[in-house]
């Protein structure tokens, strides 16, 4: 039988695996948007803000005394690498391919950490609510940016390339 504190346990584990997928993906992605110098910017500071967030979701784990999960961070990791490099860069589109999967990303992470969030306010670990709280505000931002870049993205890729003079 499963409490809520083990579904919680389980939770952080698979968000800790989640962070190490978009690890994986930014790392890729920062190696292959030369062209997209801002985009490429803000890809590189994401990373490390989502390194930071990594680690913090392990704090919360080693708090309640529990480990991440090598298993689901390997298959995270591979998962993540294989995604970024299933991105087929003939046509140039790189940049609105990677910011299509980001803000798909981005809004799975906001919906993980709002299920973290109620969950950990539910049993009682106000530390871990707080710390899904502030990943959750960084998420939005990232996702927000992401939004509002897809329309600059997509029109410089459609001026830049398919121009009509």
């Amino acid at each position: 039988m499963f409490t809520s504190i083990d579904v919680l346990t389980s939770w952080l584990r698979n968000a800790h695996a989640m962070e190490q997928a978009a690890i994986s993906i930014l790392e890729m992605q920062s190696m292959h948007l030369n062209h997209y110098p801002r985009i490429k910017a803000k890809v590189v500071e994401h990373l490390e803000v989502t390194r930071r967030q990594a680690e913090m979701v392990k704090s919360c784990l080693q708090r309640r005394g529990a480990a991440t999960s090598v298993m689901k961070d390997l298959t995270g990791r591979f998962t993540g690498g294989m995604n970024a490099l299933a991105t087929d860069v003939s046509w140039g589109d790189e940049a609105v391919k990677a910011g299509i999967a980001d803000y798909a990303f981005e809004n799975m992470e906001i919906a993980t950490y709002q299920t973290l969030i109620t969950t950990a306010n539910f049993v009682g670990d106000h530390e871990t609510q707080k710390i899904c709280e502030e990943i959750l505000s960084e998420e939005q931002e990232m996702a927000d940016w992401l939004g509002r870049e897809m329309v600059t993205m997509t029109q410089a890729f459609l001026g830049g390339r398919f121009a009509l003079r």
